[in-house]
């Protein structure tokens, strides 16, 4: 529960420059990747975003240069099968 909580403070930090969403995205991967039921995708490609997502694009428009960045993660989660069919 308490590293739960604190995982909480790193991701929700209102520090803009502690926590951007490259930095996000890293620390979630690093997180999540010895999770055998969960899959995580990072979709980073500028032109993808823009052509599948054209809404996101332009609200984060301002965020595209500096520190920041536009991206999106897709998590699923699958749940293996516990009985003997």
């Amino acid at each position: 529960m308490c590293y739960a909580f604190l995982v909480f403070l790193d991701l929700g930090s209102p520090n803009c420059e502690r926590m951007t969403p490259i930095r996000f995205a890293d620390y979630v991967e690093a997180y999540f990747k010895t999770q055998s039921t969960i899959k995580m995708t990072i979709l980073k490609d500028a032109d993808v975003l823009e052509k599948e997502y054209p809404l996101l694009h332009a609200v984060a428009r301002c965020s595209l240069s500096g520190m920041g960045g536009l991206l999106l993660i897709f998590f699923s989660y699958w749940i293996p099968c516990l009985c003997s069919c």
